[in-house]
């Protein structure tokens, strides 16, 4: 390659990074689940119209590790975090293994659960141990809400529906076309 053709790619090459830079101001990348699926997908169609039908609250997952086996400290401890969680005006409401059903220690019936009448960590005569080894040990709870060593729980944090959200996402062909979509709040 002579050494004017390399002048001049590099040149080009400057030019068209400097052209590109004037409008990076302008450029927006809309990261929402409807721009990251094909808007003619039709399982991302069934999924939206599933999700009309059985809504559900949007959550948030936090994961508590322990240095050993979780003890009753640390499951008061999690009652503390949980009531603060709720105070927080966004959060709907938070599970956690302290609020778990106990099933076959306590014999629980699905009526029972049904009544909300189901023994808890925090209700229950039964040992602290011998309960998370059931929930340890138990299909449902497994590596959901604690794992099999025992020494990590899970909050599920449930969040309040955000309707300013909700109306953006209905109207955001609207607010694009009127370009009021990007506005940053003052």
């Amino acid at each position: 390659m002579s050494r004017y053709l390399k002048v001049y790619l590099i040149i080009f090459t400057l030019f068209c990074l400097v052209f590109s830079s004037i409008y990076i101001r302008d450029f927006r990348i809309d990261a929402s689940s409807d721009t990251l699926v094909a808007q003619n997908d039709k399982d991302f169609n069934y999924f939206n119209l599933y999700k009309e039908i059985f809504p559900s609250k949007n959550t948030l997952i936090v994961a508590i590790e322990s240095d050993k086996e979780i003890d009753k400290n640390l499951l008061d401890e999690i009652d503390t975090i949980s009531n603060k969680l709720t105070e927080i005006e966004e959060i709907d409401s938070v599970f956690n293994i302290n609020k778990a059903p106990i099933l076959f220690l306590s014999g629980s019936s699905l009526i029972d659960l049904s009544n909300n009448n189901y023994e808890t960590i925090n209700n229950t005569q039964f040992k602290i141990e011998k309960v998370l080894n059931e929930f340890a040990a138990s299909p449902i709870y497994s590596d959901q809400i604690i794992n099999k060593e025992k020494n990590i729980t899970s909050l599920i944090i449930y969040l309040n529906k955000n309707e300013k959200l909700e109306e953006l996402k209905k109207n955001k062909q609207i607010l694009i076309e009127d370009k009021l979509y990007y506005l940053k709040k003052k």
